[in-house]
């Protein structure tokens, strides 16, 4: 056999093929006995036989997936790659953030460790500090909690353990740039995050203080779960390198933008261990939302789309049907735009799908009644036997696509993918000084967390059980995010919305 042809990973037989085997070959070496069926002695043995085996072959497959990390899992990956590569797996870490305090007219002064309670959870300051009433104190989780559960929304409140003269109850969790309060919590690193890791830093070793050395503390910061870390060696000149990172998403669409305590906090900690000539800035990651609009087409038996004629379809050139912001919007009520009026108009009894990026699920919303208004359509939602959501708002501008309950398979694929991104550039080609790799994202934007958004995106629908096609149709392709400022800032390309349309037939 070609070697191109063997299979890629140990194939064993199942116990029924073993004992199916067992009857072949008892029939073949004694020709005059009796048929082997279920319940004959012969049969009985190759049951028993499958049993003895059945352990060895388990034995053999653990082995057989030891032979290289892309297959090795669990404490094979710890004991064998983490070992050899003096990288160990990274643990559950705790969220971070800052909360907005209460204090007397002449403030208050919080030392580092002062713990305060939200929802539950613990978290102490990390900053010891006068905080005036009204000012912004960063925080971190207390040793020992840790997970998602330790993130918190922004606007969440909770109360100081004992507090100190002139602050007061409550505390109230800042909201983030990016619209989070406390993030960053997350569980132990998986194997598919470890060994990814372990891949970029057996292909790029970290050493004398290179791009992957300050990649590779970056993401041992100690009480902040770094996914991945990215250097722009040369940011501003020879000896200085921009470093930004992102966070260990908890959840397929949790937040992965650092917040000012998480950069401040790997600052610290690379700074303690580098050479204090180098010039290490740490940039900013600007979120750069897009909208994602995919046609498919439903395997028989999916749960198609609930209306004959589907509305919207989509037309392209801009005429998307979406959310007109210029009037009120309430869950049960709001004006449509046909945009540039290539779209047929919604009909009574049609229902249409709304992406909710926060909660990142869709929500159906029957139509009522459609009333014209210039170019616009009234839309009123019926509300009576649960056919439609009455909980969810959209928001301005937001492009709605016909509904389906099989809509809802699509959305691991498609976040997924999204988590896999990391950030673009500082400068576009022109600028930079030479063709090597000064300037440039380390590791590289086309390879390892790529910066573009390319037909990958739709690769994993096609493994959805119930998607018979898919075509990527927002945004063109490839895709790449803005260019960033050198040592500030780089763009990472984010869900917006997300509208699913039928592919004609």
């Amino acid at each position: 056999m070609p070697l191109a042809a063997l299979p890629d990973s140990l194939i064993v037989p199942t116990r029924d093929q073993e004992v199916a085997q067992y009857a072949l070959d008892y029939g073949i070496r004694n020709p005059a006995a009796a048929p082997v069926v279920s319940g004959s002695v012969a049969y009985l043995d190759g049951q028993v036989l499958a049993d003895q085996t059945a352990t060895l072959y388990y034995n053999a497959v653990i082995i057989a997936n030891a032979a290289t990390r892309a297959t090795r899992s669990g404490n094979q990956l710890d004991n064998i790659d983490g070992v050899n590569l003096g990288i160990p797996r990274n643990p559950a870490e705790g969220a971070s953030g800052a909360v907005i305090i209460s204090a007397g007219p002449t403030g208050t002064t919080i030392i580092a460790g002062d713990v305060c309670t939200i929802n539950g959870f613990k978290y102490q300051c990390a900053q010891t500090g006068t905080y005036a009433d009204g000012a912004i104190v960063p925080i971190t989780s207390i040793a020992g909690s840790t997970g998602y559960g330790t993130n918190q929304s922004a606007g969440a409140t909770g109360v100081w353990s004992a507090t100190r003269p002139g602050c007061f109850d409550p505390v109230v969790v800042y909201e983030q740039a990016d619209g989070s309060g406390l993030s960053g919590g997350a569980p132990i690193e998986s194997d598919a995050q470890y060994r990814a890791r372990l891949d970029a830093f057996a292909a790029n070793p970290a050493a004398s203080g290179n791009d992957a050395q300050y990649q590779l503390l970056a993401s041992e910061t100690p009480s902040v779960a770094v996914q991945q870390a990215f250097t722009y060696p040369g940011a501003m000149g020879p000896g200085s390198t921009c470093l930004l990172f992102l966070l260990r998403p908890a959840q397929p669409g949790a937040p992965r933008i650092p917040n000012a305590t998480q950069v401040q906090a790997v600052l610290a900690w690379i700074v303690g261990q580098m050479p204090a000539s180098d010039g290490l800035y740490m940039g900013t990651i600007i979120p750069n939302p897009i909208d994602v609009h995919i046609e498919v087409q439903w395997q028989v038996g999916a749960q198609g789309w609930v209306d004959q004629q589907p509305w919207p379809p989509y037309v392209g050139s801009g005429g998307e049907i979406a959310v007109d912001g210029a009037h009120p919007i309430t869950p049960t009520s709001f004006y449509l735009t046909g945009n540039n009026g290539t779209n047929p108009a919604p009909i009574a009894g049609q229902t249409i799908a709304m992406f909710d990026l926060a909660n990142l699920t869709f929500h159906p919303k029957r139509i009522l009644t459609v009333t014209p208004s210039g170019t616009d359509w009234i839309i009123v939602v019926d509300t009576t036997n649960g056919v439609s959501d009455t909980s969810y708002a959209p928001f301005a501008g937001q492009v709605v696509g016909p509904w389906s309950a099989s809509i809802q398979s699509l959305l691991l694929p498609i976040v997924s993918y999204f988590d896999g991104l990391g950030p673009g550039e500082q400068l576009v080609d022109a600028q930079f000084i030479d063709p090597g790799l000064r300037q440039r994202r380390s590791p590289p934007a086309n390879v390892g967390f790529p910066a573009e958004v390319s037909n990958r995106l739709v690769q994993p629908i096609f493994a959805v059980p119930n998607v018979g096609d898919a075509v990527l149709l927002d945004p063109t392709i490839p895709y790449s995010p803005p260019i960033g400022s050198p040592a500030v800032s780089a763009y990472l390309t984010t869900i917006g919305n997300v509208a699913i349309f039928a592919e004609p037939s």
